[in-house]
């Protein structure tokens, strides 16, 4: 046992030369990137409220007590998870033809990015490694990405990508004024 508090000396006497600036440009590369993660989260977030208005324009021609309802009690609530609504949306689209072949694979595929990408950074963890920051999280499996520029500009285009691909398939259900949650 004295040889192992010995050792854990031994590590822990471990001179790093750590200074006040170094961690002072942790702590603002840290913030930059929860700053980041917040965007993305929230372009989700947008896009879940546009599936909400989407599915409550479809179901409901004009607004009214029941419609009222519906989104006040159902749909912009937790009980239809954003995964449903996307769901949901999908469906609406291919019933009602608003993008089909390759337009509406696409926004399939884009549709599941952008949920793998809320999720991941919702649930998973930013850590500094030796190779830089990390985003880690869980996707049928321990996973990790290096959060560089090339990373967030792969996020960039999906989220551009599924725009465009969402406007097109969203504008004629637009009602009386209605508008999408693009910023």
């Amino acid at each position: 046992m004295l040889d192992d508090l010995k050792l854990l000396n031994v590590i822990f006497d471990m001179s790093i030369d750590v200074n006040d600036d170094i961690l002072e440009g942790i702590k603002r590369k840290h913030f930059e990137l929860n700053k980041l993660r917040g965007r993305i989260i929230e372009a989700a977030m947008n896009i879940e409220i546009d599936c909400e208005t989407f599915i409550s324009n479809y179901l409901f021609e004009s607004r009214t007590n029941k419609s009222d309802f519906f989104q006040g009690n159902i749909i912009r609530t937790d009980l239809i998870s954003f995964s449903g609504k996307r769901r949901i949306s999908l469906e609406i689209i291919e019933r009602e033809g608003l993008l089909t072949g390759k337009e509406k694979s696409e926004l399939e595929r884009l549709f599941s990015r952008v949920l793998q990408y809320r999720n991941a950074f919702t649930h998973g963890a930013i850590v500094e490694e030796k190779e830089g920051a990390m985003l880690v999280f869980s996707q049928g499996g321990k996973v990790k990405k290096l959060l560089d520029e090339g990373y967030f500009e792969k996020i960039n285009t999906v989220f551009k990508e599924f725009y465009v691909l969402w406007v097109k398939a969203y504008t004629p259900n637009l009602t009386t004024g209605d508008q999408l949650n693009i910023k």
